[in-house]
């Protein structure tokens, strides 16, 4: 059996409604946990889980920067400030091959939390974001590997017209 080399994230960029964040940023991605239901049928030893078919939790992104986004502050307090995409493009290279793989992160929602942080003087300040999708959708390569819809919209129109 041939040893497995992990790719090395070589590239990425960040964009919330197409404009690119600006500086260092530390993603963190959502974990995906299935939403399961524990059941003990006729016969069966002792209860088991079964997957219900959908998340346990909703999928968050937390976003840290120096950059302060206004536009996200701007319409923070706003009830119907709409939903906003974030792109995340990413280039991870194989050291064993050199060959390249493209990753595309496509999410649809709203910044749920602003955390300001701590201001000192000369120190670099760090802003903590956090993101709650209702669409989600991973791309390696442009083949979709994993997408997760909140909305469940399966007509293709109304698809495109949310993005």
């Amino acid at each position: 059996m041939a040893v497995q080399i992990p790719e090395i994230l070589q590239n990425m960029k960040l964009y919330e409604n197409g404009t690119e964040f600006i500086g260092l940023v530390d993603i963190g991605l959502p974990q995906l946990k299935r939403k399961t239901e524990t059941k003990q049928y006729a016969g069966m030893g002792a209860p088991a889980k079964f997957p219900t078919g959908s998340l346990d939790a909703p999928l968050d992104i937390t976003i840290s920067a120096a950059e302060l986004r206004t536009s996200v502050l701007a319409g923070f307090t706003k009830q119907c400030d709409g939903f906003r995409t974030l792109n995340l493009r990413q280039i991870y290279k194989n050291m064993a091959n050199c060959a390249s793989g493209k990753h595309n992160i496509v999410a649809v929602g709203f910044f749920e939390q602003v955390d300001l942080g701590s201001v000192k003087m000369g120190e670099d300040t760090q802003r903590k974001y956090t993101f709650t999708c209702h669409k989600f959708r991973y791309e390696i390569n442009g083949v979709v590997v994993f997408e997760h819809n909140v909305m469940d919209v399966q007509d293709d129109s109304d698809r495109q017209f949310l993005g």
